[in-house]
């Protein structure tokens, strides 16, 4: 009676091995979202002045996704797309336990610009104070009165 259920269960212990394997290795692998940006030292400057901030604002680079290279081409935008999600789920992880979510509205925003050309340099009529730049392309603004 118990022979029938030994056979499969045998069958998954033998595959347990590889799979905790791959398991190893994924956890291993580090999540990019371009080559050679190391996302969570790309925030970690950001952390001291979020203390006790429940969410911020997550603005990536707009002309990034604008390119007319890729215009007209729904596997380019779908692309896209994918990797914004991904990079914004990045910043999460870089920046938990603040929430970071896709609107402009919070009192706090993230700016992710892979070109300094496309920082907008009205930012300080658009009622924002500049905390943190570190450089690389990562900025950390503070929206006035809020």
């Amino acid at each position: 009676m118990l022979r029938p259920l030994l056979a499969p269960l045998l069958a998954l212990a033998a595959l347990a091995p590889a799979v905790w394997d791959a398991t190893k290795r994924a956890r291993a692998t580090p999540l990019v979202a371009l080559p050679g940006v190391d996302y969570p030292a790309r925030f970690v400057s950001f952390r001291p002045h979020l203390v006790g901030v429940r969410a911020v604002s997550y603005v990536i680079d707009p002309s990034d996704f604008t390119s007319a290279a890729h215009a007209n081409s729904d596997a380019m935008a779908a692309a896209r797309a994918r990797r914004a999600a991904f990079e914004m789920y990045l910043a999460q992880r870089a920046l938990a336990p603040t929430y970071v979510r896709p609107d402009p509205d919070a009192a706090w925003i993230v700016v992710n610009y892979r070109d300094r050309t496309s920082v907008p340099a009205d930012w300080r009529e658009r009622g924002l104070d500049l905390i943190e730049d570190p450089g690389n392309g990562a900025i950390l603004f503070h929206l006035k009165g809020k």
